[in-house]
């Protein structure tokens, strides 16, 4: 039920109805008046030198009629237009998407409506200059709503967030005190679900050296190695891993002597042998 709770929730991502819009506007975006709107209030407001009443009239045309109205102001939209309206829908999406988590609500919201003004400056300038017409106001649709919609996205991210750093300081805290106890095997099943950070590393690294002194060498190899696993190049990791298995290369040289010391008393010139004393006291006898 857990899996399918979270494939679900990943399905159902308010980040994947961003991404969903943003698909929608560029292969159906012809369709949707409601897409359109923005572009003939910046058209009604650049370039309507008839008053309010006309920009009114302007905003409540049909895309029919807006075109109409583009021609007869003398506005050409590019032949290239097109491709750039959907490179940059798409990259609002990513900025979205992605950018947007990084950034936070606060500090998104002026770096939007920053570069929603540059695409407004942008329709304009290619409007007076060029009499060329870039339909813009999807792109900048798209970035006003999709931040609307992540802003719902990261108030229960920012609680998530929260708990699992509290639950990743109460793991390490937990961790080190079985350190403390001798228990460095149960340290590491604490430490095994929480993500790689400094103090987490440093309790690796602080249990693989206890195994260590334990003479654990082949379960210190294990922790070395997962702890390179999460960092490369971590302290003198590299440097330890490389001496035990250095030792443990060397201690299967060392196996046939230890065992070859029982062979001695089973040896039978040796079991053969008397002893002076027991042979004195045989012959007294």
């Amino acid at each position: 039920m857990n899996s399918l709770a979270l494939i679900g929730s990943r399905l159902f991502s308010l980040r994947l109805l961003i991404v969903v819009l943003a698909l929608a506007s560029v292969f159906v975006g012809d369709a949707l008046p409601l897409l359109g709107w923005l572009d003939r209030v910046l058209f009604s407001t650049l370039g309507n030198p008839a008053g309010i009443e006309d920009a009114v009239k302007v905003v409540d045309m049909s895309p029919a009629a807006f075109a109409t109205a583009l021609q007869a102001r003398g506005l050409v939209e590019p032949e290239w237009s097109a491709l750039a309206i959907r490179a940059g829908l798409m990259a609002s999406a990513l900025i979205l998407v992605l950018a947007v988590p990084q950034m936070g609500g606060a500090v998104a919201l002026p770096v939007l409506l920053l570069v929603a003004g540059a695409l407004v400056v942008l329709q304009a300038a290619f409007m007076f200059y060029q009499s060329a017409w870039l339909p813009l106001g999807e792109v900048v649709t798209l970035l006003m709503v999709g931040y609307v919609i992540m802003l719902f996205w990261l108030q229960p991210r920012r609680d998530i967030v929260a708990l699992s750093e509290n639950v990743r300081v109460a793991r390490t805290r937990l961790g080190r005190l079985l350190l403390q106890q001798g228990q460095p095997e149960e340290a590491l099943e604490v430490l095994a679900e929480c993500p790689p950070t400094e103090d987490t590393l440093a309790l690796q690294y602080d249990i693989a050296i206890q195994q260590e002194r334990k003479r654990q060498y082949d379960r210190a190899s294990a922790t070395y190695q997962q702890i390179l696993q999460q960092k490369r190049k971590y302290r003198d990791v590299e440097k330890r891993l490389a001496a035990l298995g250095s030792l443990t290369t060397e201690q299967p040289s060392l196996l046939p002597v230890v065992l070859t010391i029982p062979e001695l008393w089973s040896c039978p010139s040796r079991a053969s042998a008397v002893p002076p004393w027991a042979a004195t006291r045989s012959s007294v006898r």
